[in-house]
């Protein structure tokens, strides 16, 4: 049927077009008494009329006519305009432009779709729109040479318009990207002070080489080119040469298009010394304050980003003082004849804002004090881009949270205010699980139930029930911490717990041990990075074992704890000649105290800053035992590029008796090896070992060894990692959130006695680890290959733990 009409009127419109005739052989003018449209399908005649520079009315000749057609062709609604006269009515007979119904695109790889559509919206080409088929070519070539800037310059690209019924169209985009084209040689001239291959060093791109195949360097790319030319004028900028430019780059291609040859022209100019500095401007800081901000000083090669540094210092001290938009732009005034430069820093500190309001968007469940108290940037205040940052990473470091990002939003008819605006992605806070697993080497099968909660109410406390039970010991532990018990923030927590083991781990001792107490601590702010701390802990605990020379199941250091009266209630009972039954019954009063320093930007993946704490612990009275201990841990995290960072752990460890106690409780011995020490040695099997002891005088066996490791009073170990950067993120240089892969090297042992020590000794272990934040907690796995070991060490090259990473 449609069809049918389409015949019928394009008869009619053939039949009139013969019947009028041509306005362009009239040759005298006449007046338009009528004007008429044929051929008009979507298009209004209004529309049309709008667009004619006469009316009805008027008294039109040929070139009126002639500027009429012209004028419809520039509205972009036809494709043929023809003008009829029939009397005094003249008459457009129009072919309308196809209106686009739809797009499809297909064979594209490197640019993803998206992209396409949004290039091709900016240039009118949507659905509903009018298709103007000049722009399909503009177009053509506005994505061949996208193509070629990403080193595809075999890229085929045609567009084919399909005609649709009722004067619609489909356009299909069709893409054959061709391969990347490589880069096979990259050639300097003009250069003298340094060689091709420093030169290179600078360049992300390479030439093709043996390890393209994994970092595709030598896939040519035009932006990564720019940035890499703006590389090596950083790198002669940064050594003196101020007159350093790149006159030429010439990009050779082979005949078929798959290799590039690249030539950098460059003239590197003469080394430039600092004659002086100086500030200009509007000074709101006193010069000679802001000269202190300085690095470059007179006499020293210059440096473009040694004087930007300068910049940078000086801006800041500026915010300090509520310019938190202020620009210092170092300008280099270049003296040819002495080769000497002036650096003259242009001061503008622009105007002061203050805050209105400080918001926090994305976590209405927390309560609003959880994170204003970490606000080092308060409303009524000038604005400072350090505190903002800086409580960024104070509310960042909270367990419970992922991710915040910030936003200064100005206040609508006030240039001198602001709000700011934190945007806080949480974790998921709370947990409840039940399950049975596999909880490392050294603890075997595992059931547990804990119910706990990093953020419970919106109030930033912590509470947790845990319920745990292995082949060895049930534990139930019951805490609470409240990290603002005062206005002061100081952080209070609270324990209890009960603990019954038949054995200090799997497959050690055999002994059983029942413990029960609580304990409280608290922690003291004193700067925004150190803290000072006391706690108190009590427990009653119970210790029982059977001894026997023919096959002993306990060590010489736990059978000289249990059998000491001065340790508390000992109970020895004969069982047969060569059994003995073991009791003590002893309760244990802890003080410690704590002091420690943390200015890591994140409390979970850490990427710089230091973390430094020193703990100490004395038991004794009112208790039974008599014991202290030392612990010092110095981590450190630094950002090497690329989103690469180098972490040290150094842990130094010590405890012994003192007063009338013997041995130490088996359960704060020190021992060594596995994940949290050296990894690729066994779970706390790399130090002394309970071996057989005979009399030397007369060579009896007095001791017949366990094979279990007792432990020492010294350990000693470095962790070295590093850090890969966030491959499961587009950029991999943002800081992990789920997941995070290492490199690492560990070195450490554990003594029996300080005098023990010997860095001779240290066995150490090479090899790779990764930490999984699950439902579950924190998975952390890691295959170490040990490198320095001694006969009778044993080896645990996979390992993993379930637990925390604070």
């Amino acid at each position: 049927m449609r069809i049918k009409q389409a015949i019928l009127a394009l008869a009619a419109v053939t039949v009139l077009a013969l019947a009028i005739s041509p306005v362009a052989k009239a040759a005298e003018s006449f007046t338009v008494a009528d004007i008429r449209f044929v051929g008009i399908q979507r298009i209004s005649e209004g529309t049309a009329l709008n667009y004619l520079p006469v009316r009805e009315g008027d008294t039109v000749t040929s070139d009126d006519v002639r500027s009429s057609i012209r004028a419809l062709f520039r509205a972009g609604f036809f494709e043929d305009v023809q003008a009829r006269r029939d009397g005094n009515t003249l008459i457009f007979v129009v072919k309308e432009r196809p209106t686009i119904a739809e797009f499809d695109i297909s064979g594209n790889k490197e640019i993803k779709t998206e992209q396409l559509e949004q290039i091709m919206r900016s240039q009118g080409l949507t659905p509903g729109r009018i298709l103007d088929r000049s722009i399909l070519d503009l177009m053509k070539t506005e994505l061949i040479r996208q193509y070629h800037s990403r080193g595809r310059y075999n890229v085929i690209i045609n567009f084919a318009v399909q005609e649709l019924p009722n004067n619609l169209a489909e356009i299909d985009l069709i893409i054959r990207e061709g391969e990347t084209s490589r880069i096979k040689d990259i050639n300097f001239v003009g250069n003298h002070a340094f060689d091709e291959d420093r030169l290179r060093e600078e360049m992300e791109l390479d030439s093709t080489n043996f390890w393209s195949w994994i970092a595709s360097d030598d896939k040519y790319a035009r932006e990564q080119l720019v940035g890499d030319l703006e590389a090596i004028e950083s790198f002669y900028l940064n050594r003196g040469y101020a007159d350093f430019r790149v006159d030429d780059v010439i990009v050779s291609l082979s005949p078929l298009k798959q290799n590039v040859y690249l030539t950098i022209k460059i003239e590197e100019g003469d080394v430039y010394t600092v004659e002086e500095s100086k500030i200009l401007g509007n000074l709101i800081v006193p010069v000679e304050e802001l000269r202190r901000y300085i690095v470059l000083k007179p006499g020293e090669t210059f440096s473009q980003a040694m004087a930007e540094a300068s910049a940078q210092f000086m801006a800041q001290r500026l915010e300090a003082e509520g310019y938190a938009f202020a620009e210092i732009n170092p300008v280099p005034q270049v003296d040819r004849e002495t080769r000497k430069v002036t650096v003259v820093y242009q001061v503008d500190p622009g105007r002061r804002v203050g805050v209105r309001s400080v918001m926090f968007e994305g976590a209405p469940g927390t309560n609003d004090e959880v994170y204003r108290r970490q606000m080092r940037q308060f409303e009524g205040a000038w604005l400072s881009n350090a505190r903002v940052e800086r409580s960024k990473v104070r509310i960042e470091r909270l367990p419970f949270v992922e991710k915040v990002e910030t936003e200064t939003v100005p206040v609508q008819g006030r240039d001198d205010l602001v709000d700011v605006k934190f945007n806080i992605k949480e974790r998921s806070a709370g947990e409840f699980q039940v399950g049975v697993g596999y909880a490392g080497s050294a603890t075997g099968i595992i059931g547990n139930a804990s119910i706990s909660h990093a953020n419970f109410m919106g109030s930033g406390e912590r509470i947790k029930m845990d319920l745990q039970s292995t082949s060895y010991q049930k534990v139930l532990s019951l805490s609470h911490s409240d990290p603002y018990s005062t206005i002061n923030g100081i952080t209070q927590n609270v324990s209890l717990f009960y603990s019954d083991q038949d054995s200090l781990a799997r497959g050690f001792e055999d002994f059983a041990s029942t413990s029960f107490g609580g304990g409280i601590d608290f922690i003291y702010p004193v700067s925004e990075f150190a803290s000072i701390g006391w706690g108190v802990n009590v427990s009653k605990n119970e210790v029982s074992s059977q001894d026997s020379l023919i096959s002993p199941v306990i060590s010489i250091p736990v059978r000289d704890f249990l059998t000491d009266p001065a340790h508390g209630d000992v109970t020895i009972l004969p069982l047969t000649p060569d059994l003995t039954f073991l009791k003590l019954e002893y309760t244990d009063f802890v003080l410690s105290l704590r002091a420690g320093y943390d200015s890591r930007n994140r409390s979970i993946f850490a990427t710089r800053g230091s973390q430094r704490t020193i703990r100490t612990q004395v038991s004794g009275y009112p208790g039974d035992v008599q014991y202290y201990g030392i612990t010092g841990e110095m981590r450190d995290f630094f950002g090497l590029g690329g989103g690469y960072t180098l972490t040290t752990l150094l842990d130094v460890g010590y405890i012994d008796t003192y007063g009338e106690s013997s041995a130490l409780p088996p359960s704060k011995r020190l021992f060594a090896g596995g994940f949290d020490t050296i990894r690729g040695f066994r779970q706390r099997y790399l130090g002394p070992i309970d071996r057989n002891v005979f009399d030397p005088d007369t060579g009896e066996l007095v001791h017949r060894g366990t094979g279990t490791p007792v432990g020492g009073k010294l350990r000693t170990f470095l962790q070295t990692e590093l850090l890969l950067p966030n491959f499961t993120a587009d950029d991999p240089t943002t800081p992990a959130e789920s997941a995070q892969f290492s490199l690492f090297v560990d070195a450490g042992n554990l003594y029996r006695e300080p005098e023990d020590f010997d860095v001779s000794t240290w066995r150490v272990s090479a090899g790779v680890a990764a930490t999984f934040l699950t439902p579950v907690g924190a998975l952390r796995f890691s295959y170490g290959i040990p490198i320095e070991t001694q006969p009778g060490d044993e080896l645990e090259r996979v390992q993993f733990t379930i637990g925390s990473v604070f």
